[in-house]
């Protein structure tokens, strides 16, 4: 059988050699399949609720990739969610608030923005008003 194609950088002569760039429009490497692999590593720990797991090769992805803005919200949502869990709750939201600079339609980070803080009631639990005045379960 044959060998394995072995894991090495992409240079732009493998992906540019078709397009007419001279050698100063031309990059010398793109992005090592190592640090891609990483950033997909921190994305699926990121998924999987290992968030400091996700926040370490996120931030070694970042290293590499410091202007990609999913990549920095990715990490901005494990870090959201990791001051979340141990109850810095100050600190999440302000990663939370981080990611919608980076991705202003990220899902969780709206979920986690919108939801209810620590004591505040839940919206279930706050009395309507206008059960006061017209009855329904809510009346107490």
């Amino acid at each position: 059988p044959a060998a394995a194609p072995r894991a090495r950088s992409l240079l732009a002569d493998d992906l540019l050699s078709d397009m007419d760039l001279g050698p100063a429009e031309r990059p010398k490497t793109l992005l090592p399949v190592s640090d891609l692999m990483v950033a997909s590593q921190g994305l699926e720990a990121l998924k999987a609720g290992r968030y400091v797991e996700a926040r370490d090769k996120l931030a070694r992805a970042l290293q590499e990739m410091p202007r990609d803005p999913y990549l920095r919200a990715a990490y901005h949502l494990a870090l959201g969610y990791e001051a979340k869990f141990a109850g810095r709750a100050d600190e999440a939201r302000k990663n939370f608030e981080k990611v919608l600079e980076y991705d202003k339609y990220c899902e969780e980070a709206i979920r986690e923005l919108r939801a209810p803080q620590g004591d505040e009631p839940r919206r279930e639990d706050k009395p309507r008003i206008f059960s006061r005045f017209f009855g329904g379960k809510d009346e107490k």
